[in-house]
């Protein structure tokens, strides 16, 4: 059967068909084992001989042995093999990213393993309104399990009435009302809503230490009077950074439209890479293909931080690809390639920033 994209939920289903056929099962019984992006690379290694049941070195590495080699005759897939322990490699051929990337454009879809995810979102805190900075926190947490789980009970300290939805500005949607002479509100008022729940979102711990760092000069309770640098418009404050990738994926896709967008069917032709991928591309295409398992992994355990994390990763590798690329392009790359990848960030990211009940501006 052949792969029809490198998603990680096409290759999860690939990686079961194959186990599946060697142990005599159904696909359906087998545990979960979602194949995972080796460090700086598009190879992917599986548990799924181990997590049968399998002990390490014994039973667990001729069954990889025996799922590699019916991997290998998958239409799709360019190497298989098993590591010693058990583990399967994997590489899915590189054309294959080219489908991911049409199908991360809708990012919403891509960080819930290509199902639609439940609408509306659930609401949020105002966060202004609660009477402390723990209690803020706390909620601004919350507010992103909800989001990630789908769960849509209320929120504590008030609901917000508006959502939080993909803008056009950088403008905060509460920035027309009365502040609120509270430690929230005046942190709101100081770094921005966004910046404060990125900040309550990002440590792993749910009660940080007094003087607790999530990086330099980032308190993971920051306050109206030390903000630290979640109150600076640069690449220090990590929310600006990933709100900023997203509002530059979005601007630099419509300067690079031209004809060949023009005529061009809306959801887009299937897609495949222009050669062989460049590191830069190599590990653009690595942050998008991690991004279903980060949202999946954040909510499954409770901690929005880890798509925090994830977000600020593809961030990172998009500015690391998208630096050559801006103005003419990169040598031989079709612009509608460009495009798409493009959609496809600002997409991953647009979602991802919702989920944390963050807006995702759209201009620079």
């Amino acid at each position: 059967m052949a792969l029809a994209s490198a998603s990680p939920w096409e290759v999860d289903a690939a990686v079961r068909r194959a186990a599946a056929d060697a142990l005599g099962a159904d696909p359906g019984a087998l545990p979960p084992a979602d194949p995972r992006r080796e460090k700086d690379a598009l190879g992917l290694t599986s548990a799924i001989a181990l997590r049968v049941g399998q002990k390490a070195g014994d039973g667990a590495e001729p069954l990889a042995r025996a799922i590699a080699d019916r991997l290998r005759h998958e239409d799709g897939i360019a190497d298989a093999s098993a590591a010693p322990g058990g583990r399967l490699l994997l590489t899915p051929e590189p054309r294959l990213f080219g489908p991911l990337i049409l199908d991360a454009r809708d990012g919403a879809v891509f960080l819930h393993s290509g199902r639609r995810p439940p609408s509306p979102l659930p609401g949020l805190t105002d966060l202004a309104a609660l009477p402390t900075l723990h209690a803020a926190r706390s909620a601004a947490r919350d507010d992103a399990r909800r989001r990630l789980e789908g769960r849509g009970e209320e929120g504590e300290g008030g609901r917000r009435a508006e959502d939080v939805r993909t803008g056009v500005g950088w403008r905060e949607p509460l920035v027309d009302r009365p502040r609120l002479d509270t430690p929230p509100g005046r942190l709101i008022a100081a770094v921005g809503e966004a910046s404060a729940r990125f900040a309550f979102c990002r440590s792993l711990s749910e009660q940080p230490r007094p003087g607790e760092l999530t990086g330099p000069g980032l308190p993971a309770l920051p306050t109206a009077d030390a903000p630290g640098a979640w109150a600076r418009l640069t690449a220090d404050n990590p929310a600006f950074a990933v709100r900023y990738a997203h509002a530059h994926a979005v601007t630099a896709r419509e300067w690079e439209a031209g004809a060949e967008e023009e005529g061009r069917d809306a959801a887009g032709p299937a897609l495949h890479l222009p050669g062989e991928p460049d590191p830069e591309l190599t590990g653009l295409l690595g942050a998008l293909y991690d991004g279903p398992g980060a949202a999946a992994a954040a909510g499954r355990r409770g901690r929005p931080h880890m798509l925090v994390r994830y977000l600020e990763g593809l961030a990172t590798a998009y500015h690391v690809w998208a630096g050559p690329r801006d103005g003419a392009g990169a040598a031989g790359e079709r612009a509608a390639y460009r495009q798409d990848l493009r959609a496809a960030v600002s997409g991953v990211l647009g979602a991802g920033l919702l989920l944390l009940g963050v807006t995702a501006p759209t201009r620079l």
